[in-house]
């Protein structure tokens, strides 16, 4: 089924064109307000810890952010001169854009373009950029932005995938690569926020793949691979060991300090680990779904 008024199948926005206008004004809007408000220096909390793991380059704290790492690094170099000017306007660029694939999210569950609602969900968008929670993190080094961004990526890319699947049109070989890939790098960026997204894509895909056909479900397996690609940053981890006098923390150099380090023992008495972290992410959804949400 395609809009009466563009063609596209409904709910499968084509490339960035017109209808678009709105997210992508809502990110011009946010990332204007982030970068004249953001720092320009270092802040609390994490903020000097990821400046100086990106700078040198080097490891934060377990269980890494390896991909904020290694993007921060290059970012810090077009900057000359101000690096931390870099680190900051890179975060507040990822929370903007964020805006792009949220309103992607809107089109394809409203299952169709255009339209004055469209530029109302923009100005939600807009406002909820503006929230004390969203705007700390965007205006301070931190890795919040660019994993949320991720995952609101691959949420938006897995509504349009099961969309597809529920109108019988087969998502493309790049389409399954690219919901693996983008969990991967979420995972890269904060493994806890990429469990969420996780979870969503496993109970987004789950009912439309098993009412599809068999080449539905052989060809979902091409997002294995993507996921493996997405993960390729963490091999940064055992490498960062080897640079004399960057910062590594734990310095991860054998398996058992490797497994040691990702576990993220550091932390056991006030921070769950991973697969702690796993089953209260599955008692957060289950919860969720008892209430309606």
């Amino acid at each position: 089924m395609s809009d009466s008024r563009t063609g596209v199948p409904a709910g499968r926005p084509a490339g960035i064109r017109w209808p678009d206008l709105p997210g992508l004004t809502a990110a011009a809007a946010l990332g204007a307000v982030y970068l004249l408000t953001m720092c320009r220096d270092l802040y609390w909390y994490d903020s000097a810890e990821l400046a100086m793991a990106a700078l040198q380059p080097g490891l934060s704290h377990p269980p890494g952010q390896p991909l904020h790492t290694l993007v921060g690094y290059a970012v810090s170099r077009l900057f000359q001169g101000h690096p931390l000017l870099g680190l900051n306007a890179l975060s507040a660029a990822c929370a903007a854009l964020t805006a792009v694939p949220a309103m992607r999210l809107v089109r394809i569950l409203r299952g169709r373009t255009g339209g004055d609602a469209e530029w109302m969900a923009a100005a939600v968008l807009v406002g909820l950029g503006m929230t004390d929670a969203v705007w700390e993190s965007a205006t301070r080094i931190e890795v919040y932005s660019m994993a949320g961004m991720m995952a609101i990526w691959q949420a938006a890319h897995v509504a349009e995938i099961a969309t597809g699947l529920d109108a019988d049109e087969p998502p493309s070989r790049t389409d399954w690569f690219l919901a693996g890939l983008l969990p991967g790098l979420a995972a890269s960026v904060h493994p806890y926020v990429a469990i969420f997204s996780a979870i969503a894509t496993v109970l987004a895909l789950a009912g439309p793949l098993l009412r599809g056909r068999w080449s539905s479900i052989r060809a979902s397996l091409l997002s294995v691979p993507g996921l493996l690609l997405g993960l390729a940053p963490y091999a940064w981890i055992p490498a960062s060991t080897l640079l004399d006098g960057n910062l590594a923390w734990g310095e991860p150099s054998t398996f058992e300090a490797m497994s040691f380090y990702l576990r993220g023992v550091d932390y056991s008495q006030n921070r769950a680990g991973v697969p702690v972290a796993m089953v209260q992410a599955a008692d957060f959804v289950l919860w969720l779904a008892g209430k309606g949400t």
